[in-house]
């Protein structure tokens, strides 16, 4: 009996393993200029991710770096993400993202 109840233990362990990766595929939302990011879009791919605030003088001085990181990494299997950390949405974001001249893709 403890041998059957086992087995069964790693199976349910299995199926909430399976459950939890499932769910970690689940679009990022829009982009700075309304885009819907897909997990399936960044699948396969290093990302270099940036937390950002229109109030963070530091930030100012590494977005043009990203910039051109971003543009170095065209055509390869990485890019960079930039999230807010204000949580900015639509307009709001657009507007940030566009103050600082980002120029890679930004999430809320």
């Amino acid at each position: 009996m403890g041998l059957g109840l086992r087995k069964v233990g790693k199976a349910v362990l299995v199926i909430c393993a399976g459950l939890l990766l499932t769910a970690c595929a689940e679009d990022f939302g829009p982009d700075q200029h309304g885009r819907k990011v897909t997990a399936d879009s960044l699948d396969g791919q290093w990302l270099i991710i940036n937390y950002w605030a229109e109030w963070c003088a530091p930030c100012r001085t590494e977005i043009p770096e990203l910039n051109a990181l971003e543009e170095t990494l065209k055509n390869q299997s990485a890019r960079v993400i930039g999230v807010n950390f204000d949580a900015l949405q639509g307009d709001d974001l657009k507007r940030a993202a566009d103050s600082f001249d980002i120029r890679f893709t930004v999430l809320a």
